[in-house]
């Protein structure tokens, strides 16, 4: 459970920093779950936890066994994914009645706990991997078709130069044997198109995500006006 502060400057950077941990203990198997909460509102759950008047804070909670240990080191993804899997681990931790702990305050605003899709840490990872991959298959393509006409270059310069004058049965094996190495080049620049088409592939799917974010935080958007015009057609009433 980690304690953020929406006005401190760096707000953004500690948010991708937990969600860098929160991916690897999701591909590292681990049996965490983070969250991250605003520390000017969640104040009573802070002081319960022994961090309140402060932040950036982490704590970790095993509400099942009913300890929490607060973590102590710098605030980097590295540092706490290395706490995650060795100090977490030793000792006892403070003993808590998680039946007592306060409610959570439920008016926090959960778009400043939001990265835009192309801030999101796996987006960018995924995306340098994306424009490797295009790289690499245009890359290929290239030097595919550089090769067949160095190769044919070659083949027409030994041809000129060791018989300028070739008969015509000659001529014809000539055509022939380049024919059997064509579809080699061809192969190649398939496989080339293939991974581009993988690639365009991936970023349709990308777009699609976040289309769907994107629509799923302005139907948000629109309960909540939808919300505030209720409650102020109501006030009349109410006097």
């Amino acid at each position: 459970v980690s304690f953020l502060d929406p006005s401190d400057g760096n707000h953004k950077e500690y948010l991708r920093t937990l969600k860098k941990v929160h991916s690897k203990t999701k591909k590292g198997g681990t049996q965490y779950n983070f969250v991250w909460l605003d520390a000017t509102q969640q104040t009573a759950l802070a002081e319960a936890f022994g961090v309140g008047g402060e932040s950036p804070r982490l704590v970790f909670l095993n509400a099942r066994k009913g300890w929490l240990k607060n973590y102590i080191g710098t605030f980097t993804a590295d540092a706490i994914w290395a706490y995650t899997k060795d100090s977490l681990l030793k000792g006892a931790g403070k003993v808590v009645d998680v039946s007592a702990l306060p409610a959570l305050v439920e008016e926090q605003n959960e778009d400043l706990f939001e990265l835009d899709p192309e801030e999101e840490p796996e987006a960018k990872a995924e995306e340098k991997k994306k424009e490797a991959a295009k790289k690499k298959a245009q890359e290929k393509e290239k030097k595919a078709k550089e090769k067949a006409e160095s190769s044919k270059k070659a083949k027409k310069d030994k041809k000129s130069k060791d018989k300028p004058e070739k008969t015509e049965k000659e001529e014809q094996q000539d055509d022939s044997k380049e024919q059997k190495e064509e579809p080699e080049a061809k192969a190649e620049d398939k496989d080339a198109e293939k991974e581009q088409a993988n690639a365009d592939k991936e970023d349709a799917g990308e777009k699609k995500k976040d289309d769907k974010k994107t629509k799923k935080k302005d139907e948000k958007k629109k309960k909540e006006d939808k919300k505030k015009e209720k409650e102020k057609e109501e006030d009349p009433k109410k006097k």
